[in-house]
């Protein structure tokens, strides 16, 4: 149906005192003409009802229907000027959409420019979208089969958020991709989440390159956008991709957060992003989670990202899930913890990240604790929280530790090395000592570091251990490895030795406060 900008078509209301929703609208159900089927210069005005809007596209959910709309003025409907079910869509020529003045309905749902499932959500035009009664875009599937994103879905910049009701997933077996655009803000009801790559590949791109601390600093501020607002002034200044909560009242926990399961694509990032206010207060859980419990080896960039205001940890790594090189320029604050993860996934985590302000200002390490491979930990600008043992073991196996980190153990905690094979490298410097301590500050909170006689290759220096049972346990002969190192404050020796040991440590140890004093006696004395 065509006009011309002279003379429009116009669909109105037969009434001299019109009101949204007077009449239904213009609807294209399943067996429109997928070729011949558009609206040009045309206004349309005062239609809609509570289930659909002044334009509706309804698709089945194995059929793609799509329309053109070009130069069309969508004013004053009930509950959306454009509703698209199912596989409907808009076609890749659309352009020069006008869509104000929509209202709620009398139960309060709806007042949306658009809602849409998300396939009708792909590439949606520039246009004039304000004011509405909801200045965003509904990302709606009603639950099922329309809540998975199945194909590649590209998320525009049109100057609206994308309001999100449902739990969406992003799976199939093409390894589908939802690419989100620079300064897309998405906002996510309460309790749903993004689930990427959960039962089948996908991935998710959100990428925006260059954004400063001030760039994130305002994304944030739009993470709570009121939705009702007629204008944001801020909106078109922003250059993050913001990941808030949709609900008038934030609240750290408000939605489940983004989840990568063991499907996820490697090419999957998080740059230049807001995660906010997601992440449940359970175990397993936070703003930001990767991978599962089924070991999947599942690996994200993050990086020049903001992550606050988790009910739980800020991001929190499942067994085998790693982040990839280049995770730096983070900022994780004002969570339950920076970041919850096992002991090989820990190498993964970047010193060029600000993990402080956060409840706990530490990397939980918790569940498997074991290290069969090689390992090097940052110092970071915060502690590593040891709540299980670490067991550094097997042909291979090593555990490098940095100048300036510290590990804090849990109680009765202990670090084990070569109970078959393996090697650790502590080598801290004057300035930048390597700190064991217990996460309790009392002596024999923890138990120490613990070296079998099948350890590979052992080197502590300059390193302060302190609070433990003992501060290093030798069960048997393997030479001289301890120099330049401080033991204080443990429960029973400094050095403790078992067995048949004939030699001891190297020069220029300091021994303080340890109740047994510097080292048990060596064989023979």
């Amino acid at each position: 149906m065509y006009g011309t900008e002279q003379a429009p078509v116009v669909f109105t209301a037969h009434s001299s005192g019109p009101q949204p929703g007077f009449w239904r609208g213009i609807h294209f159900l399943s067996q429109t003409l997928q070729n011949d089927t558009s609206l040009e210069h045309a206004i349309i005005e005062y239609a809609g009802d509570a289930y659909g809007g002044a334009i509706v596209v309804e698709a089945p959910a194995d059929k793609t229907v799509e329309i053109a709309l070009k130069n069309v003025t969508i004013k004053n409907s009930l509950n959306a000027g454009i509703n698209m079910k199912g596989m409907a869509r808009l076609k890749a020529i659309t352009e020069n959409l006008s869509i104000t003045g929509t209202v709620t309905t009398s139960a309060g749902e709806g007042g949306f420019p658009i809602i849409s499932t998300p396939y009708g959500t792909h590439n949606l035009p520039e246009g004039t979208y304000r004011p509405n009664a909801i200045s965003a875009i509904n990302v709606n599937g009603g639950g099922g089969s329309n809540d998975i994103i199945n194909f590649n879905l590209t998320w525009k910049n049109i100057g609206l958020p994308y309001a999100i009701s449902d739990t969406l997933y992003v799976d199939g077996p093409n390894t589908p991709t939802l690419t989100i655009e620079p300064g897309v803000i998405t906002l996510w009801a309460p309790r749903t989440a993004l689930q990427v790559g959960t039962w089948s590949p996908g991935a998710l791109v959100a990428e925006s390159k260059g954004v400063t601390k001030e760039d994130l600093e305002l994304g944030l501020d739009l993470a709570t956008l009121d939705l009702a607002a007629a204008e944001c002034a801020d909106c078109a200044r922003n250059k993050a991709i913001v990941f808030g909560p949709w609900t008038e009242s934030p609240r750290p926990g408000t939605w489940r957060g983004i989840m990568f399961g063991n499907g996820t694509s490697d090419k999957s990032k998080l740059v230049g992003t807001v995660v906010a206010y997601g992440g449940e207060d359970l175990d397993g859980n936070g703003a930001v989670s990767v991978g599962s419990w089924d070991f999947g080896k599942v690996r994200v960039l993050v990086a020049d990202s903001l992550i606050t205001e988790a009910a739980g940890y800020g991001i929190y790594l499942y067994p085998q899930a790693t982040l990839m090189p280049g995770s730096t320029g983070n900022v994780i604050t004002k969570n339950k913890a920076p970041v919850r993860a096992i002991a090989s996934s820990v190498s993964s985590l970047l010193s060029d990240n600000d993990y402080t302000g956060n409840e706990t200002d530490a990397i939980i390490i918790e569940g498997d604790g074991d290290l069969t491979s090689k390992h090097t930990w940052q110092a970071l600008n915060v502690p590593y929280r040891a709540n299980r043992q670490i067991w550094v073991y097997g042909s291979g196996a090593s555990l490098t530790l940095e100048p300036g980190v510290t590990i804090e153990f849990g109680a009765d905690e202990l670090l084990n090395v070569g109970s078959q094979g393996g090697d650790l490298f502590a080598t801290g410097t004057p300035d930048k000592p390597i700190t064991l301590t217990g996460a309790s500050k009392r002596p024999g909170y923890w138990e120490g570091i613990r070296v079998d006689g099948r350890v590979g290759e052992i080197v502590l220096e300059h390193v302060i251990i302190e609070y433990a049972t003992h501060g290093v346990t030798i069960t048997e002969d393997v030479g001289r490895f301890i120099e330049n190192c401080t033991f204080r404050n443990n429960q029973g020796y400094g050095i403790n030795i078992e067995g048949e040991i004939l030699t001891d440590h190297r020069p220029g140890n300091t021994f303080e406060n340890n109740r047994l004093g510097a080292q048990a006696p060596l064989y023979g004395e």
